[in-house]
């Protein structure tokens, strides 16, 4: 029998609890894993935590003869076959046959707790509170207690509906929030630079990434609901949102942060725009993508590594569509965490964003090495190093190869060369 399914979350303690009282009456040799995202500080768990975990939970459950309970707290739990006992724990064995991952033997779910509060980079009081683990049908009654706390607590909360907010209408206001906020505060523009060790003028720019700012509104709590990170309906309907505000944008040639406004006529590089995957059907990308023709301007469309992994066969359509129109892919937010366990490359992307972080300078030799093996991968000469921010990072990357950069402390540095270029200045 395949259990691999994702229980909604308005359902899923009720099965929670008649999948437990199940098992309890037909013994059988299971493992129950508990991610208890409830228990990290405010604002977390973000969407990366629950997108995370829920994708290593529902791969493991699709391979164990499992399932997956996402409940209203927060928590997830995954109840499924043990595996098969001394296979490894590394974490590059967990998933089998994933697009993103090496193949493996079927393994013990057991080893993915660590796993979890490794990749998710959780800031926890204490992140050996974050799992627990139940072997059926020894702990049976310990992990019944626990689903019917949860149960008791859906009982005993009211919900949005109640009080006469409910998901339509927090929808309706994340529009307004967006459209009241300043256009200059919702348009950002950052740029890419190439870096030449053999020129008088080193940094040469290759690109301009524009992006919504809408992580703000994202955290931000609405009247009667949480705040729209932590509801996938909201999130998903803020996405939708913010990828219709920024091709609107984009092609508002009125607005001075606009590519196409007059007053940027001669600084038009390579384009660079952040999607969600449903954004490439909206009318405003293919309006963007003609304007692009006409203007001679290269364009390139950004997604998210986890989106990208969420949904493989979708990415792989909208990738080789995009390749078709003439247009680049690009993988965003690749951190050296995910790494550990994601092949990124095997996606077939043009170009790749590595996360600059301060733990890379501090790697133990293993996890160096690991990283060295995934840059090759890609492609040193497809690897932006993002959030170049000061000179740490810029060193850092010049001396394992990247030559792409993107951030404050490059941008800084291609403006003073301009100005100091100028005749004028």
């Amino acid at each position: 029998m395949h259990l691999g399914n994702q229980i909604a979350p308005s359902l899923s303690e009720h099965m929670l609890v008649d999948t437990v009282d199940r098992l309890g009456r037909t013994p059988s040799s299971r493992v129950a894993v508990v991610l208890h995202l409830s228990r990290l500080r405010p604002p977390a768990p973000r969407p990366h935590h629950r997108r995370v975990a829920r994708a290593l939970l529902q791969d493991t459950a699709q391979r164990h003869d499992g399932q997956v309970f996402v409940l209203r707290n927060g928590d997830q739990v995954l109840i499924c076959l043990p595996g098969v006992p001394g296979a490894g724990t590394a974490p590059r064995r967990i998933l089998h046959d994933h697009p993103m991952m090496g193949s493996s033997p079927r393994l013990d779910p057991r080893a993915l707790p660590p796993m979890l509060v490794r990749l998710m980079q959780i800031d926890a009081p204490d992140p050996t509170r974050l799992t627990s683990i139940f072997t059926l049908p020894a702990e049976q009654s310990h992990l019944a207690a626990y689903a019917a706390a949860r149960l008791a607590e859906t009982v005993t909360a009211s919900s949005p509906e109640d009080e006469g907010f409910g998901p339509t209408a927090a929808a309706n206001a994340i529009g307004r929030a967006i459209q009241a906020a300043p256009h200059g505060h919702r348009l950002r523009r950052q740029t890419g630079v190439m870096v030449s060790l053999s020129t008088m003028s080193g940094f040469r720019q290759l690109f301009a990434e524009y992006d919504m700012a809408g992580p703000g509104i994202a955290a931000t709590g609405l009247p009667g609901s949480r705040p729209p990170v932590r509801d996938p309906f909201l999130l998903r309907h803020l996405t939708g949102a913010l990828d219709q505000l920024l091709l609107h944008s984009m092609l508002n040639t009125e607005r001075r942060p606009g590519p196409f406004a007059p007053s940027n006529a001669a600084i038009r590089p390579r384009l660079h725009i952040n999607l969600s995957l449903a954004g490439l059907g909206l009318p405003g990308f293919t309006a963007l993508l003609e304007r692009c023709r006409h203007a001679r301007i290269s364009l390139a469309v950004e997604f998210s590594l986890l989106d990208a992994s969420a949904d493989p066969d979708g990415f792989f359509r909208a990738r080789d569509r995009l390749h078709r129109s003439g247009v680049d892919v690009v993988l965003d937010q690749i951190t050296h965490l995910a790494l550990a366990i994601a092949a990124p490359a095997t996606l077939g992307a043009d170009l790749y964003k590595l996360d600059w972080s301060p733990r890379l300078r501090t790697l133990d030799p293993h996890d160096h090495d690991g990283l060295n093996r995934s840059m090759a991968e890609m492609g040193l000469d497809r690897i932006v190093l993002l959030g170049a921010n000061g000179e740490d990072a810029l060193l850092w990357g010049l001396s394992h190869g990247i030559r792409r950069f993107q951030g404050r402390h490059v941008a800084i540095i291609l403006a003073a060369e301009r100005v100091l270029a100028c005749p004028h200045s």
